[in-house]
C-alpha cells in the first residue's frame, strides 16, 4: 500500500514530531511503501531513519511567500504542488496544520486524487476551538477556591479571550470547517481529544493511542527508587509547572521531605518566570533547570528519577508518561485528560488534581517514602506499556483503522 504522511516540519523533536517519524519508520518496516512530505526536515534529530527507510519528500517555501507574509499564499503554494503529487496514494495521512488543509484543499484542485485521508492529529486547533479544548481550564476558572495558585493559568485565558478580540480569523476557520468536512476519517490520540473533535465537528472520530519504540526500556529487575523528582515538559503555562515547584514549596516546610530535589528539563517561554518562582519560595538550590538533553541523557535521566510528574492542563495524550513508565519509573500526572486514559491511579502511577499544589506534594510524598508501593507501580507501569503504548501495538491500531475504512469504501 503506497501512504503518504504529511507534517509541516521536522526540524524540533518533539511528540508530534516523534510520532510522525516513527509512524513513518514504523509502516515502512512492516512493507508499506511510505512517502513523508514536509517543508523542511532535520534529519540528525533521528539518526536511526536512513535516507533509504522512507523516502522524505520536501515541499519547499517560496520567496514570495516570505515577501507577502501571506498565510494564503502559504497554504495554497504546498496546494498547487500536493495536487500534482498525491494522485499516486492510497491512503494520505496529514498531521500538524496546516498539512490537513493542504491535503483536502489539493484534492478539491484535483478530482484524480482518490486517496483516502486520515487526519491523525492531538485535537481541534486550540486558537480556533479554545473553549472546548480548555473545557477543564475554564471550569476550574468558575469554580476556583484559592487564589494563591494558577495566576499563570488565569493569564493563559487572558491572553485566548484577547486573541478572540483582536483575530480577523473569518478565512482560516472557514478553512479549517471545510477540510475536516473532506476528510474520510478523523483519528485521535486519546478519546479525550476525540471528545473535542466530536463535539467540534460533529462527527464520529477514531481513537488511534500512540506509541513509543521498543527496546528503549528498563529491563533491570533491580531497579532502586531514585535521587530526584523528575519533571519534562515545555515551559508553557499550560504545561503547569508552576505547580511542581508550589508543591516543592508545600513540601519543603516539612523537615522530613526538606531534603527532595527537582530536576526540570524542557525550554520554553516561562523559564525565567519559573527560576524566579523558585528563588521567591527559596527553593533555588533544590532545583535544576535543564534545557536540553539528548535522547540518551533524557533516558538515563528517568532512570535515575525517583518519580517524575507531569500535570499539565487539558492535554491531549502524554507521551512523557509513557516514556517514564517505559523506564519503570512511576509518573504522577494529571487526573483529567489523555493522561488519565495512560496511567491508572494507584496501580500504575498517580492521578491528581493538577490545579491543587497540596494534592500533587502528597502524591510526591507517597511516591518518595514508600520504596515498595513506588517499586511495584514502576513495574506495573513497564507492562501496561507493553500491553499498549509500544510502536507495535500503535501500528496494529492503525493499520486496523485504515483497514476498516477502506473496505467501508
Amino acid at each position: 500500500m503506497k501512504l503518504a504522511l504529511l507534517h509541516p516540519s521536522l526540524t524540533n523533536k518533539r511528540g508530534a514530531e516523534n510520532l510522525m517519524m516513527w509512524l513513518s519508520g514504523g509502516l515502512a518496516a512492516r512493507g508499506h511503501e511510505v512517502t513523508l512530505f514536509t517543508e523542511a526536515i532535520a534529519r540528525e534529530l533521528w539518526p536511526e531513519y536512513s535516507p533509504e527507510t522512507f523516502e522524505v519528500h520536501l515541499l519547499p517555501r517560496s520567496g514570495l511567500r516570505r515577501l507577502l507574509k501571506s498565510k494564503r499564499v502559504a497554504v495554497f503554494q504546498q496546494v498547487w504542488r500536493l495536487s500534482k503529487l498525491l494522485e499516486p496514494f492510497d491512503i494520505i495521512v496529514p498531521s500538524v496544520p496546516p498539512s490537513h488543509l493542504w491535503v483536502t484543499q489539493a484534492k478539491k484542485m484535483n478530482p484524480r486524487i482518490n486517496g483516502h485521508v486520515f487526519w491523525y492529529f492531538e485535537g481541534p486547533l486550540r486558537r480556533f476551538y479554545w473553549k472546548v479544548t480548555e473545557r477543564h481550564l475554564l471550569d476550574h476558572q468558575k469554580h476556583c477556591i484559592n487564589p494563591n495558585y494558577n495566576l499563570h493559568l488565569s493569564r493563559d485565558i487572558e491572553y485566548h479571550v484577547m486573541r478572540d478580540q483582536k483575530r480577523k480569523r473569518e478565512r482560516e476557520y472557514s478553512w479549517d470547517r471545510e477540510a475536516a468536512g473532506r476528510i474520510d476519517r478523523i483519528i485521535a490520540y486519546s478519546r479525550f481529544s476525540a471528545e473535542s473533535f466530536e463535539q467540534v465537528f460533529s462527527t464520529p472520530v477514531s481513537v488511534c493511542y500512540p506509541g513509543i519504540p521498543c527496546g528503549q526500556g528498563n529491563h533491570n529487575d533491580s531497579r532502586q527508587p531514585g535521587e530526584y523528582v523528575l519533571a519534562v515538559a515545555p515551559l508553557w503555562a499550560k504545561k503547569n509547572v508552576y505547580n511542581i515547584i508550589e508543591a516543592l514549596a508545600i513540601l519543603s516546610a516539612r523537615s522530613s521531605q526538606s531534603a527532595i530535589k527537582l530536576k526540570i528539563v524542557g525550554k520554553g517561554p516561562c523559564l525565567s518566570d519559573l527560576k524566579a518562582l523558585a528563588e521567591t519560595r527559596k527553593l533555588a538550590p533544590r532545583i535544576e533547570f535543564i534545557e536540553y538533553l539528548s535522547d540518551e541523557e533524557l533516558t538515563e535521566a528517568y532512570r535515575k528519577a525517583r518519580m517524575t510528574v507531569y500535570v499539565p492542563i487539558d492535554e491531549p495524550f502524554g507521551l512523557i508518561a509513557v516514556e517514564s513508565m517505559n523506564q519503570r519509573v512511576p509518573p504522577i500526572v494529571s487526573n483529567h485528560g489523555g493522561l488519565a486514559e495512560i496511567v491508572t491511579h494507584g496501580e500504575t502511577g498517580l492521578l491528581v488534581n493538577p490545579f491543587d499544589p497540596a494534592e500533587v506534594a502528597r502524591a510526591i510524598e507517597l511516591l518518595w517514602n514508600e520504596e515498595d508501593k513506588n517499586l511495584q507501580m514502576g513495574l506495573a507501569g513497564k507492562q501496561r506499556v507493553e500491553r499498549l503504548f509500544t510502536l507495535d501495538r500503535c501500528l496494529d491500531r492503525f493499520e486496523d483503522l485504515i483497514a476498516t475504512e477502506t473496505r467501508k469504501g
